[in-house]
Order: C-alpha cells, then sequence, then structure tokens
C-alpha cells in the first residue's frame, strides 16, 4: 500500500533536470507509472525503463547525495 499511496496525483513531475529533487521526482513518478501498468508487464517495463531507470542512474551519481 505504501506505493499506492506515494503514487497519489498531488506529487509533483513539474521539476526540471538539475534542480534539486527532479531525479527523485522522476523516478519516483516511473515508479509510479510502472506500477499503475501492473499486471501488464510489457506496459510496466516500458513505463519504469521510459521515465525511472535514467533518473535513478542520475540519482546515483548526484555527488550531493553522499
Amino acid at each position: 500500500m505504501l506505493v499506492v499511496t506515494a503514487c497519489s496525483p498531488a506529487a509533483s513531475t513539474s521539476a526540471t533536470p538539475g534542480e534539486p529533487g527532479s531525479g527523485l521526482t522522476a523516478s519516483s513518478s516511473g515508479v509510479c507509472q510502472a506500477t499503475l501498468a501492473l499486471p501488464d508487464a510489457a506496459a510496466a517495463e516500458r513505463a519504469f525503463l521510459n521515465v525511472a531507470h535514467q533518473a535513478l542512474h542520475g540519482l546515483a551519481a548526484d555527488d550531493r547525495l553522499d
């Protein structure tokens, strides 16, 4: 249930690359989209790869997140 609550429409996805939190916003949005696409595994994979995947790599490489 935590994922469903975190995927509420009130979550902002308006951050632009480079803004603090933009990677977190994009990655969480992608994970939400993937979760909502289930049980269609192909659609969930597309949502994850198209939205969350690169954002998660960006978060992992962000020097501010020691």
